[in-house]
């Protein structure tokens, strides 16, 4: 980044105005912070210390602030409405990253001004050995199911009527003989493993296995959440003719984090169709025992199930409940030297997912989590140049792009200490009040007129300042800004968020501004060459998603401009 020299004033005073830019945008791509509380003074000295860290000249912070045309312009750029309430778009901040010239977060940036230091929060991407390994051994085991599956259906048939002390069923008996149609290695290791389980058939821990492999292989070849995972069905995988890429496999399920509830679709490769397969094989069997009587469950035809409470008066078929950690802790499955971190590991980890925060640790096991499977399924779709973010998004089902990007782009977060978080919900607590004030004026309507638009004012004209902010602080009163105004609504939008325009224009928590009219227009215009594009592909969820937004787009134009009359 070029500054400019001591003699001449304006383009010092630019160059000022340009490095406030840059840093405000930091501040965006590592926390979305509005510099704490305090005077404008306060957050000019911290202003300071960020561009000390950025390695900027003596001259400039000697002189940084010290003409008023600089100082609006950093008022501009360290508006807490536009840091904290409202972040810019992730590929806004990268566009603008490439214009400036300027990398975002320096690592010299984060110990200067966050004094708890880096903490990164974002899910770990596991490299590519330690990945291999652990789908390899968790695909040999479900294999090897596959091809014995009569045999073990009828081991957990045998060992259930054993200890439920019921008559054996007709072709359940498990034959001594039987013994010799699994490998050697998975024949007496269960002692050796485990201990000495009396009252359970020692295929029922290899079952055990079984299932948390497959488990294992579901959501890394599909990208689904642990969460979705565990509520699918039995019947869940379905078979579809794609005109493009012919026979593909489709799980039927419920996303979780999406509202109103409703079925989604998820594609999958043939090792996660082979893992559902063996799946409904096992909780066939378990679902037997509901007509005994004796086993009752609180979810009926689940994939995921394992028979609870055989030693109790109650019994129940349940979902089991572990985490990854414990799964990968098979020692006859998983070698523990192959999944402790080498160099090699550390390495590939410190470039993709920056700082651990202390969580990889080199000679150490991986520190292994289910959700790192789905991390490490987009990096390496985006890694490959051949899947598009709008197809990662549909299978992750993430509501908005951004959500995406984080994953791709491997973004942090920044650990505050408890003063500095304090001082930022109070910061944020008081510019919320400070906008609702000024939505009395003529520049914000409501989609559906005045008198709803002073209903949902009623709260709001009522309090000061200082009344405002409490409510903002309590919950009670949410004011975020969006593209085409402000959303009054309180908890979470299920439309997906600020950058979402599609249900904006007529969402009656919704207050549209006049102002942001030409920044619409300006948009349609981009975005109506990008729909035009699409439409010789044929229907897709980005083609669908731009006519939504375009259409949303020219709705409010409208509006703004019959309103303006």
């Amino acid at each position: 980044m070029r500054f400019a020299n001591d003699e001449n004033t304006d383009d010092l005073e630019q160059s000022n105005a340009a490095a406030a830019k840059v840093v405000v945008l930091a501040l965006l791509y590592i926390g979305h912070h509005p510099l704490g509380a305090g005077s404008f003074h306060t957050k000019l000295c911290r202003l300071k210390d960020i561009l000390k860290a950025c390695n900027s000249t003596q001259t400039l912070i000697s002189e940084f602030g010290s003409s008023k045309k600089c100082q609006a312009e950093l008022r501009k750029r360290i508006r807490p409405s536009s840091l904290g309430s409202a972040p810019l778009l992730m590929h806004e901040l990268a566009l603008l990253s490439e214009e400036i010239g300027f990398t975002l977060c320096p690592p010299a940036l984060i110990p200067s001004f966050y004094p708890t230091g880096y903490s990164a929060n974002q899910t770990l991407y596991v490299p590519n050995r330690i990945h291999s390994y652990v789908l390899n051994q968790c695909d040999a085991i479900v294999s090897l199911a596959t091809t014995h599956i009569d045999l073990l259906k009828n081991a957990i048939r045998s060992q259930l009527h054993e200890a439920f002390n019921l008559v054996p069923a007709p072709d359940s008996q498990l034959a001594t003989e039987d013994l010799s149609a699994l490998p050697a290695r998975l024949v007496g290791i269960f002692d050796t493993a485990y201990g000495t389980l009396e009252h359970r058939h020692p295929f029922l821990t290899y079952i055990t296995a079984i299932r948390d492999a497959a488990l294992i292989l579901l959501c890394a070849h599909s990208g689904m959440r642990i969460s979705e995972a565990r509520e699918l069905k039995r019947g869940c995988l379905r078979q579809h003719q794609d005109a493009a890429i012919g026979p593909a496999n489709l799980i039927v399920g419920v996303p979780a984090k999406i509202q109103p509830i409703t079925e989604s679709t998820w594609i999958c490769s043939d090792l996660a169709a082979k893992a559902i397969h063996v799946l409904e094989a096992i909780s066939s069997v378990h679902h037997e025992m509901r007509d005994t009587k004796l086993v009752s469950g609180s979810f009926s035809n689940w994939l995921f199930t394992s028979v609870l409470g055989w030693k109790k008066k109650r019994h129940s078929i349940d979902p089991p409940r572990v985490s990854m950690i414990e799964r990968i802790n098979y020692p006859w499955l998983f070698d523990p030297e192959t999944l402790k971190v080498t160099e090699d590991d550390l390495r590939v980890s410190e470039l993709i997912n920056g700082s651990s925060g202390g969580r990889v640790v080199l000679g150490k096991v991986w520190p292994f989590s289910f959700h790192q499977l789905r991390r490490t399924l987009v990096v390496n779709a985006v890694r490959s140049g051949r899947v598009a973010l709008g197809s990662i998004q549909l299978q992750l089902k993430h509501l908005h792009l951004g959500m995406t990007e984080y994953y791709v782009r491997g973004y942090h977060s920044l650990s505050l200490n408890e003063s500095m978080r304090i001082e930022l919900a109070e910061e944020l607590a008081n510019e919320a009040a400070r906008v609702a004030k000024g939505l009395a004026d003529s520049k914000h309507f409501s989609p559906h007129g005045s008198a709803h638009k002073d209903r949902l004012l009623e709260l709001i004209s009522t309090s000061d300042l200082k009344g405002l902010a409490k409510l903002a602080s309590q919950g009670t009163l949410s004011v975020r800004p969006t593209l085409l105004g402000v959303c009054l609504k309180k908890g979470n939008c299920e439309h997906g968020g600020y950058d979402t325009l599609s249900h904006c224009v007529t969402c009656p928590e919704a207050l549209l501004d006049k102002g942001n009219v030409v920044r619409a227009e300006k948009l349609i215009a981009h975005s109506e060459p990008l729909l035009e594009a699409l439409r010789p592909s044929g229907d897709s969820p980005r083609m669908r998603a731009l006519e939504g937004q375009v259409s949303a787009l020219k709705d409010f134009v409208i509006r703004v401009r019959s309103n303006e009359q």
